[in-house]
Parts: C-alpha cells; sequence; structure tokens
C-alpha cells in the first residue's frame, strides 16, 4: 500500500512542473519497517529517483543507530555499579574501530568531570572511573 502512495505521489509530484521523469523506486520491495525512504532530484535532468536506505537502530537504553556508511552511535544509562570502576558492554559491538566514548556523572551537584573513560579501544565495551559511586550516561560513536 505505501509502495502505491509513494508512487503516485512522486507522479503528483513531477507533472507537469518539472520536465524530467519519475523512476520507479529502487530496491522498494526490500524495505524494512524503519527503513528511510530518500527522494533525490537529479540537478541536470530533473530525473526523480527514490531509494530505500535500511537503517539499522534499537531506540531503547542502551541503544544505537547505525547509519549509511558504517557510523554508529550508541548510547545508554548505567544505574551504576557499586564500586568506582564499571565496565560497560555496547548493546550492538562496533565493527572497526571506536572513534570516541562519553560519560557524564548523573548526581546532582556532582560535576561531570567525575566520570572519565578508559579502555576505549574495545570494539565490545570500555570502562569508566568514577569519583563516587553513581549512576552515569554515556555516548560512544564509532565503525
Amino acid at each position: 500500500m505505501n509502495k502505491i502512495i509513494l508512487a503516485a505521489l512522486l507522479i503528483f509530484i513531477s507533472a507537469p512542473a518539472m520536465a524530467g521523469q519519475v523512476f520507479p523506486p529502487q530496491n522498494v520491495d526490500q524495505c524494512q519497517d524503519g527503513d528511510t525512504l530518500t527522494l533525490h532530484k537529479d540537478s541536470v535532468t530533473n530525473d526523480l529517483s527514490v531509494q530505500c536506505v535500511h537503517t539499522d537502530m534499537s531506540l531503547t537504553n542502551p541503544g544505537w543507530i547505525s547509519l549509511a556508511g558504517g557510523l554508529t552511535l550508541q548510547w545508554g544509562q548505567s544505574a551504576g555499579c557499586g564500586v568506582q570502576n564499571c565496565g560497560v558492554t555496547y548493546a550492538k559491538p562496533f565493527s572497526k574501530y571506536v572513534i570516541a566514548v562519553l560519560a557524564s556523572g548523573n548526581n546532582s551537584g556532582i560535576s561531570s568531570t567525575c566520570a572519565a573513560t578508559y579502555n576505549t579501544t574495545s570494539l565490545t565495551n570500555f570502562a569508566v572511573a568514577l569519583c563516587t559511586v553513581q549512576s552515569f550516561f554515556w555516548f560512544a560513536i564509532g565503525v
């Protein structure tokens, strides 16, 4: 049903204001729930094309989103671990490398500098050194 609506919308958008042609969506039969349909207009011919872009994501805690090209963003909140050095395992392991990991203390009155990450080169986990036993937020970027 959505494919029919999309095709009708493309025909409506392109007629008569645009001289270009509308090409049928590519790979739409392979689209999954949560995928993004992108509309592209060629600047020379004014032709329109639609592609289905699969976005791998989990909007939970912890969560992630993998973007086209392989860049992955991950986040979460740890309830603390009972000691001042906490290990965190990524919900989705990175495949090539980790670019950055950030952590911030969650207790009011405690500076965010009280959460320092280390062991950030692992593709599956990282560690956080805390000034006090507390919960913390974390964010990681990698491929």
